[in-house]
């Protein structure tokens, strides 16, 4: 083979290697983006979860004491 068309064929293989390179680096960025962004959705998510449990904690201790009183006030009058 000549060198001539060698040449244009290590070329052309050269730009396809760099054109794939780039789409590679390219395609990490967006992943990472992606990846990002949901990670920022599921800590979103758990920190609701938190005020929610939180608050379900908050509203169940507030009616135990409601409670309280009546139920040992019951009992006291059983025992009478």
């Amino acid at each position: 083979m000549q060198v001539r068309p060698l040449s244009t064929r290590a070329a052309n293989a050269e730009r396809r290697l760099n054109n794939v390179q780039n789409q590679l680096l390219a395609t990490a960025v967006g992943m990472n983006q992606k990846g990002a962004a949901a990670d920022a959705k599921w800590d979103e998510a758990a920190e609701e979860r938190v005020k929610r449990e939180r608050q379900g904690g908050k509203e169940r201790v507030a009616e135990l004491e409601n409670n309280l009183p009546s139920a040992s006030l019951r009992c006291f009058m059983f025992y009478l």
